[in-house]
């Protein structure tokens, strides 16, 4: 089995989560979205009143699409070319691997 690891919950990290599980159709591949938060805020503008109201909770969008999500704050980035390897006790090394975009 595969696994995708995707860190980030904003709209970038969500829509990448959200089309990978698209794209995995019937495939045998785990996706697991890697964010510090429970919800997606929805609009970057949080001095407007009432920010808290412009959130969706993640699991609302990443459980119906069969994707995990892992609670967590990362730490150490180290940069080579054009990726990113993050050290995680939890992940395989080779598993925690972004694009630097």
């Amino acid at each position: 089995m595969g696994h995708v690891v995707i860190i980030g919950g904003g709209f970038a990290g969500v829509w990448s989560a959200a089309g990978a599980a698209l794209v995995r159709g019937d495939a045998d591949l785990r996706i697991t979205l890697i964010a510090p938060n429970e919800h997606l805020v929805l609009r970057p503008r949080l001095y407007e009143p009432e920010p808290d109201l412009a959130q969706v909770e993640l699991s609302r969008i990443l459980e119906p699409i069969g994707v995990e999500h892992l609670r967590a704050a990362l730490g150490v980035e180290c940069r080579l070319a054009d990726r990113v390897y993050i050290e995680l006790p939890f992940f395989p090394r080779e598993a925690a691997v972004a694009s630097a975009a």
